[in-house]
């Protein structure tokens, strides 16, 4: 699906009759068709560090903006994966329950300010079976490029590919061929950073994923892949401080960002993002790189898992997170906006 902002306008008028049934049904069945148009309730982050409301700093980035989102449909959450386009003017989430989330990003001086045109479709995979009627219902990443969507799915450790052409949230997804021993991967810490690597990239075009803690240790490397074709290239990127890995996105220059949460909740709360060298990535290589951005208990996150990156008009980098709030009240849905002025 496009997603375009005349698409999902035109989505959200043609679904209207389904909304309005839905909230006379109590507001939280889907419309027939599964896609569910939403209005989501924002709260606005004034800050992110509680502590010292006035530091916008943090390693290499800057606080640009965020918000705490709601949403009464009862699938609202959960989300593992996000993308943007390089303008930033939409967002598409995956959520562990196997639903798409997208909508128009709406922005205003102090960043973003809420959504437009939003809604929510199952995915489907070949058949049109939405995939949280099957075992493929644990999505946890996706990327985009040319309206090419592939996905990365926990428990089965699978991929799948979707063409969004012609503002089809109702396409139907087909796997991908994968390494035997990427399946073999453990079925709760499997692929949760997908992304397609760039013209700089020794593997240019090629979908390099990355599991999340693939072997055993709290600082043991974890294992990724370079799909390339019919070829796969197994290498590994190095693990620090327990922190395991979430989500990932490329630079113009071929480096690597990758998100990294510690999340025990109420008791130790953490997310990094580090930069790996992408003149390193080659089959057997040990990926490692500094932190450019380290948050704490101390600053406005919770269960960060969704990384993606685009441009504000002006030309700067912005990079996005996103929390899977695991459906838990004890959670929050964060989206929150970062400035990363360094030069690729």
């Amino acid at each position: 699906m496009r997603f375009s902002r005349r698409g999902a306008l035109r989505l959200g008028a043609r679904l209207a009759g389904g909304a309005l049934a839905a909230t006379a049904l109590g507001g939280s069945a889907a419309p027939a068709n599964g896609l569910m148009p939403l209005s989501p309730q924002v709260d606005r982050l004034p800050f992110f560090d509680a502590d010292d409301r006035s530091r916008t700093r943090f390693g290499e980035l800057s606080f640009r903006s965020g918000l705490e989102i709601n949403d009464p449909y009862p699938r609202f959450g959960g989300f593992s994966g996000l993308w943007r386009p390089r303008d930033g003017a939409r967002l598409i989430a995956v959520s562990d329950r196997g639903d798409w989330f997208a909508a128009d990003v709406t922005e205003d001086a102090n960043g973003v300010s809420g959504f437009a045109a939003a809604m929510m479709a199952p995915i489907r995979d070949f058949h049109g079976t939405p995939l949280g009627r099957t075992e493929n219902y644990d999505v946890e990443a996706i990327t985009i490029k040319d309206d090419i969507a592939h996905i990365g799915i926990e428990r089965t450790n699978a991929i799948m590919r979707f063409d969004l052409t012609e503002d089809r949230p109702t396409a139907r997804g087909e796997f991908l061929p994968t390494p035997r021993e990427m399946r073999d991967w453990p079925h709760n810490a499997g692929p949760e950073a997908i992304a397609i690597a760039p013209d700089a990239s020794p593997f240019p075009g090629a979908i390099i994923v990355i599991g999340e803690r693939t072997n055993r240790g709290e600082s043991a490397p974890t294992q990724g892949y370079i799909l390339d074709g019919e070829t796969y290239h197994a290498f590994d990127v190095a693990r620090h401080d327990g922190f395991d890995i979430t989500d990932m996105e490329f630079l113009d220059n071929g480096d690597i960002l990758v998100l990294e949460r510690r999340y025990r909740i109420l008791r130790d709360v953490g997310a990094r993002i580090r930069r790996l060298p992408g003149g390193d990535l080659r089959p057997g290589a040990v990926l490692d790189g500094p932190a450019i951005f380290e948050a704490g208990a101390g600053q406005q996150i919770d269960n960060m898992e969704g990384l993606a990156a685009h441009r504000t008009r002006d030309g700067r980098r912005v990079l996005s997170l996103i929390s899977d709030d695991n459906f838990s009240i004890l959670q929050r849905t964060l989206l929150l906006e970062f400035y990363y002025d360094d030069a690729d």
